[in-house]
């Protein structure tokens, strides 16, 4: 009410008390998450790359049980080889096809591991071989799991790409050069944080801005509580936090990859903002998916979040649409000489 006299031109959404139940339920489920995840994201390594396989394989999980079918164990199988062997792939590559001993940062990093078409293609073929000798899997279940499993896969491999690819350059420019603790445990952290920073904001920002001013919904059909309010709140939120973050890094000389540095503030806006746009794909696309199946989460793992692919709705996109622009940035620049 004092709120309302003050700014009598402000006009918040009345919570009920089943909402703020909801609201502190969520932010104690994330802070429990955050607990785990983020010191696993500081010290990087088999560390993060342990926290990044749980993830995947309990979302690959939910993913499967989406659908509301009891299907062969074969094809559980598959889809567990496919996201495994598609985000993993680097570990196969590497041996097989160079001379190097494989580590996290050559087996995620080089450009030509970041996807396996002939083992994409494989899963697909046997998906196909499973419903000629199954009624139980139709051709929407093969595009679904194959979909599915191959966007799961490639956004898990990015987490891991975009936390090692400032070790990989590290040792790229300074052959021999061991990395001090400060710089593994925490100057290589900070493009993951960016990202994730970036896409949490969006999130927070769309549910709080929402909750509070929402009035116009954006598709009902799709998605009933999102609304352009909370759409305009997210990406202002994402773009002005994450920007911010990576700006402050780079004025104090300590830029969250080599090449984004001041006198590249432009490409941090594209990164930023391509970001914010993305959560919201992200979001929207696995909403979609939840509506077709008449599903309001993909599970209840999660207290006030459904299950882990809710969480990693826009994490995947965004992971993904990051790292190609980061990797294909650096490739120009490079070609370019401007850097070295």
């Amino acid at each position: 009410m004092k709120n309302k006299k003050n700014f009598p031109h402000i006009h918040t959404n009345e919570l009920s008390s089943q909402t703020k139940k909801s609201i502190w339920v969520r932010i104690v489920t994330a802070f429990i998450g955050l607990s785990i995840v983020i010191p696993c994201m500081f010290v990087g390594d088999w560390a993060f790359f342990a926290i990044v396989s749980i993830l995947m394989s309990l979302a690959t999980f939910e993913i499967i049980r989406a659908p509301g079918k009891s299907f062969p164990i074969a094809v559980y199988v598959l889809t567990y080889l496919l996201v495994y062997v598609t985000c993993y792939f680097g570990f196969i590559y590497v041996p097989l096809f160079t001379n190097e001993a494989v580590t996290l940062a050559n087996a995620f990093c080089a450009p030509q591991v970041m996807l396996s078409a002939a083992c994409s293609f494989f899963a697909l073929f046997i998906y196909f071989v499973i419903s000629i000798f199954t009624a139980r899997i139709s051709l929407d279940d093969i595009f679904y799991l194959f979909t599915m499993s191959l966007l799961l896969a490639m956004g898990m491999q990015a987490a891991i790409y975009l936390r090692n690819l400032p070790i990989y350059l590290f040792e790229d420019a300074n052959p021999g050069i061991e990395i001090d603790a400060g710089y593994r445990y925490f100057s290589s952290s900070t493009l993951i944080i960016y990202i994730l920073l970036g896409i949490f904001m969006n999130d927070s920002g769309a549910y709080f801005i929402g909750i509070l001013f929402g009035k116009h919904p954006m598709n009902p059909t799709i998605s009933p509580k999102k609304t352009w309010e909370g759409f305009a709140g997210g990406l202002f939120f994402s773009i002005a936090i994450s920007m911010s973050f990576a700006l402050t890094m780079a004025y104090f000389d300590k830029p969250v990859l080599p090449f984004l540095d001041l006198s590249h503030w432009y490409i941090i806006l594209i990164i930023s903002v391509l970001n914010a746009l993305l959560a919201v794909i992200g979001d929207l696309f696995f909403s979609l998916v939840k509506r077709h199946f008449n599903l309001k989460d993909f599970s209840n793992l999660l207290p006030g979040h459904g299950g882990f692919v809710d969480r990693l709705d826009s994490v995947i996109f965004c992971l993904l649409g990051s790292a190609i622009v980061i990797a294909t940035t650096y490739q120009i620049l490079l070609v370019t000489g401007q850097i070295a």
